[in-house]
């Protein structure tokens, strides 16, 4: 059951990191109403049929940033919500500094 629950975590993760439900489920070579149904946790692959999805996700092991460091305790689904949360915050903080700019005219 918990490599069940650990497939799903690193499928919603796999989503994320596309472009869409439908490019996702394109590139696992799965139909949309199959991939849904994997998400929700309805069904799950074959034995055969999950290995492939695995190797196509690039799942294995424990999580890693961008830098290859491994974060201990946390989901691959956790991490990914993390980075874009951190992403999300940069962008606050870069568009708060921009409105703080002063717009200086010419003369005076």
């Amino acid at each position: 059951m918990v490599e069940i629950e650990r497939f799903r975590a690193a499928l919603w993760a796999y989503v994320g990191r596309q472009s869409s439900k439908t490019a996702a489920a394109a590139t696992l070579k799965v139909t949309r109403t199959d991939l849904y149904r994997y998400l929700s946790g309805e069904t799950v692959p074959r034995p055969a049929r999950l290995d492939e999805m695995v190797k196509t996700m690039g799942a294995g092991g424990s999580p890693k940033t961008a830098a290859g460091v491994e974060i201990p305790h946390m989901s691959e689904e956790s991490v990914t919500q993390m980075r874009d949360m951190l992403l999300h915050l940069a962008s606050l903080l870069d568009l708060d500094l921009t409105s703080r700019r002063v717009i200086e005219g010419k003369g005076g």
